[in-house]
């Protein structure tokens, strides 16, 4: 245990990143809850909030990123663990996402060779990179590692829908009625969005689709 502890504590393999997720803005979701899960078993420093904030204010999109400054360096992610609800089909996911840890490193360790690394403080420099997740329709979710010109799709997953709990799993939220929750979480949608949603295909398949915000890393 005590050998176990020292090695913990060593900067090995640790790294700023950054985190961000976005949705299609035809395709609406709500966000319960997302986070990384460390490998010694702490939630990640690294938050989704600005961004989930946008999610569910439902002026997020595909690819669009909002983004808090990195503090200290931390082990890469083992899972994501996020929970969250479909406005077209009304349909709940709830699951841990294992991450390709070698995928992650090799990422990590090219750019860091390269010097390919940015900046993600507004004070003291801290070079590291952005973790991106984007939630597609039906249940497909993306993730990419970014810098200030590329970015690198390192895995994919598509979630299967569960049945509507009783309770969230995130913020332990009791669901006395199905039918008046998602009234509640949907009730601020623009119509601006609602616009998209009738204009957009609902077999439309954003998991494939470059994400438009991605086009200026290619300038």
């Amino acid at each position: 245990m005590i050998v176990y502890r020292i090695l913990d504590y060593k900067g090995w393999n640790r790294y700023y990143y950054i985190t961000s997720v976005s949705n299609p803005k035809a395709f609406p979701i709500n966000i319960q809850g997302i986070w990384f899960n460390l490998p010694n078993g702490e939630l990640a420093s690294a938050c989704f909030h600005k961004s989930e904030e946008m999610v569910n204010g439902f002026y997020s999109d595909w690819g669009r990123g909002a983004y808090d400054n990195a503090y200290s360096p931390e082990f890469l992610p083992q899972s994501l663990f996020v929970e969250y609800i479909d406005f077209r089909t009304k349909q709940y996911y709830a699951d841990t996402i294992a991450l390709p840890q070698e995928n992650m490193l090799e990422i990590f360790k090219r750019a860091e060779k390269d010097n390919d690394l940015k900046n993600l403080s507004a004070w003291n420099p801290k070079m590291g990179l952005e973790f991106q997740v984007g939630i597609a329709n039906g249940g497909n979710i993306v993730f990419w590692l970014m810098n200030d010109h590329w970015e690198k799709e390192f895995y994919r997953t598509q979630l299967q829908p569960k049945p509507f709990p009783t309770k969230m799993q995130s913020n332990q939220k009791p669901i006395n009625s199905k039918e008046e929750f998602l009234s509640d979480i949907f009730a601020e949608i623009p119509d601006s969005v609602k616009t998209d949603v009738l204009k957009t295909s609902g077999v439309a398949q954003f998991k494939d689709s470059i994400p438009i915000y991605f086009n200026d890393l290619r300038k």
